[in-house]
């Protein structure tokens, strides 16, 4: 969308004939002269954003000839007025910040320099260019096609939206395509065509001959060029990006990128293939991955979990942790078990430990290995647990119980409402029994009630509070034992409410649910201020890095766990959005399990990735060969991966296997 002018009473674009548009200058002086004149007609204007222009129509003759833009070219401008409608320019045209005389592409502000050669690169007498603008072009030759008058922007042409991307915050100083401060995985990378890259080696830089000769050698995305002057017998050779030990840093970078930021390899370097960009392959993927990057998560996550396990012993206080386990594949033939320890307090990922189901009698074990595994290493760092809060495990409570008598283990309440929904939705199914659905919303929301009410966590009055619900349902409000009386006070629509009659099948089955013997006992132990609604969060942030339709191995699978408690942790604290004016945001949506209700929710500001630099940093460390200034041994680094599944069954050769197949079904091959 070509940009408006500004000023007032005036939408003129470059698409018009004869017109040309000129943004506002970059310098103080300057650009405040500029923007006086627009406000002498346009009081109310916010100021300039990355999109304002001032087209010719505002300027004196002395612009004759001048037809630039930053983003369009009109090539047929025609003479200006003679006295500036607007904007008194004729002293300032000279400092006009895109003006010039001479033929360049578009969106090219270019110097060219014959006396400095590139830095970063390795070329000898090549011709520097000096980037004075968003998008530079090497070839100073190059036109645009017939009938080209814009190239595609983003930019809106309201100029008074006031957008928080700024289009003069991504303007590059003239010396910061050298700034020698920048790291190399800092610095700008471009994506160039093969055939506008070997148009600059077409001639010699000494000689200025044509008669030139041109070898290539690619390594994944690195690209090498030999070019030889057969007139002057000039060598000169340019590397495309440089080397970190013998590995191209490009290669390394992609690698990392794709693993980093949770993404699969598979899809990531299809990404490459698919705009016939050249990339490394798979195996070279892996091979980085194997050897660099695993240790590199591995090394991170060390350092910042020590950090915070340093932070809590200075605290000296118990913990109050939730925990919770995930398979990794939906029913129970799962390979991986993963168990995960948030601590409520400072609402961060503590420890996360990876089972796998031959290290423990079934699938169903893994749970409780994970947590015993996870709370070893926290007893290790002399952190006391006071509170754990879990599922309703059998195994998990058994062993808390007879292990850590000291340590209060609570029940979620999540958990329990869904199953005791579960149970009345299979009910309201039977015949007479409709009603028992209509209650199944009020009787989940009484459960949540009963711990959140009762702040001491007493758990007889707990259980007392549960049971009440026998009689409220049956319009029975004076109870028996610690809690006497309902707390709701008096029902304005008492007769219009569908209670239950005594005896009916419908009572009956209800207050048999209700009043089961385990459940009861369940109910005593909900955790009346804390649940693990953190560790539900950061399961759904696992399936971003690990998702369960991919199947990795353990090293693989442990390294993206890991990824995923780095992320969750950074951002697991974000502040609520606000508006423009100040005003926090919401959001309303209408989950499947509310079946029409809906959920309101508090917008969160942007997420950060700087532990994805952090590792980046490392990476480059154990590339080097050197260890990061901090390092544990304690997390097991050289972690052995538990022997595979099928390790100790007889596997046939692939020759025999296939011969086998091919005699089996030889009548369809």
């Amino acid at each position: 969308m070509p940009n408006r002018c500004v000023a007032y009473g005036c939408s003129n674009t470059c698409l018009e004939e004869g017109i040309s548009v000129f943004h506002i200058p970059k310098n103080a002086n300057i650009r405040k002269k500029w923007i006086q004149q627009v406000k002498r007609t346009r009081t109310g204007w916010k100021g300039p954003t990355g999109s304002s222009v001032v087209c010719s129509e505002h300027f004196s003759k002395i612009l004759k000839g001048v037809t630039h833009s930053s983003r369009s070219v009109s090539k047929s401008s025609p003479e200006p007025p003679a006295e500036p409608i607007m904007i008194d320019c004729s002293s300032l045209t000279s400092e006009l910040p895109y003006a010039s005389t001479t033929k360049k592409s578009v969106s090219t502000q270019v110097e060219e320099n014959k006396d400095k050669f590139c830095k970063g690169t390795q070329t000898e007498r090549i011709i520097c260019y000096n980037e004075v603008g968003i998008q530079c072009n090497l070839l100073p030759e190059f036109t645009l096609p017939q009938g080209t008058n814009e190239l595609e922007n983003d930019y809106s042409d309201d100029d008074d939206d006031e957008s928080d991307i700024c289009d003069d915050d991504n303007y590059l100083d003239e010396d910061s395509c050298c700034d020698s401060s920048l790291t190399n995985d800092e610095k700008q990378k471009y994506i160039v065509y093969e055939d506008a890259l070997l148009s600059l080696f077409s001639k010699c830089y000494q000689c200025k001959s044509h008669d030139v000769s041109v070898t290539k050698l690619v390594i994944g995305s690195f690209l090498r060029i030999k070019q030889k002057c057969l007139s002057c017998e000039t060598l000169t050779s340019w590397d495309s990006q440089p080397f970190v030990t013998n590995i191209p840093e490009g290669n390394l970078l992609i690698s990392a990128a794709i693993l980093f930021n949770g993404c699969l390899a598979q899809q990531g370097l299809r990404v490459f293939k698919t705009i016939g960009c050249a990339c490394i392959s798979s195996r070279s993927y892996f091979h980085h991955q194997r050897k660099y990057l695993h240790p590199a998560i591995c090394q991170v996550w060390d350092m910042r979990q020590q950090s915070f396990f340093a932070e809590l012993a200075e605290e000296g206080s118990a913990l109050l942790l939730a925990g919770d386990g995930r398979a990794d594949s939906p029913g129970h033939s799962a390979k991986y078990g993963s168990y995960s320890l948030v601590d409520l307090t400072h609402k961060v990922v503590l420890d996360i430990q990876l089972v796998q189901s031959n290290e423990v009698k079934s699938s169903n074990h893994m749970k409780l290995e994970g947590l015993k595994r996870a709370m070893e290493k926290i007893h290790d760092h002399d952190l006391s647990i006071g509170t754990i809060v879990t599922d309703r495990h059998m195994q998990i409570s058994k062993w808390l119980r007879e292990s850590h008598p000291d340590t209060k283990h609570y029940y979620d309440v999540w958990h329990v409402a869904k199953g005791v929904k579960k149970k009345l939705k299979a009910l309201a199914k039977q015949k007479d029994c409709e009603k028992i659905g209509e209650w199944s919303k009020s009787i989940a929301n009484h459960l949540y009630w009963c711990a959140a009410s009762t702040t001491d966590g007493n758990q007889e009055m707990i259980k007392d509070k549960w049971l009440s619900l026998t009689n409220h349902i049956h319009n029975k409000h004076k109870h028996t034992g610690l809690y006497k009386r309902c707390s709701h006070g008096r029902l304005s629509n008492k007769k219009n409410k569908k209670w239950f009659k005594w005896h009916t099948k419908a009572s009956t089955k209800v207050c048999d649910l209700l009043s089961n013997t385990r459940l009861c006992n369940q109910v005593k132990k909900l955790s009346p201020l804390h649940q693990t609604s953190a560790i539900e969060a950061f399961h759904s942030v696992i399936i971003q890095f690990a998702p369960k339709s991919r199947t990795f191995s353990f090293k693989g699978m442990l390294a993206r766990l890991r990824l995923a408690a780095l992320h969750c942790n950074e951002n697991g604290n974000k502040e609520q959005s606000k508006t423009k004016a100040r005003t926090r945001r919401y959001c309303i949506s209408f989950p499947k399990y509310k079946q029409g209700g809906h959920v309101v929710c508090k917008l969160k500001v942007a997420s950060t990735y700087g532990y994805v630099q952090d590792l980046l940093e490392c990476t480059m460390q154990i590339v080097q060969g050197n260890k990061p200034d901090i390092f544990f041994e304690d997390n097991n680094y050289n972690l052995a991966s538990p022997e595979s599944l099928s390790q100790k069954l007889n596997h046939p050769h692939k020759s025999q296997a296939i011969l086998e197949h091919k005699s089996r079904f030889s009548h369809t091959l």
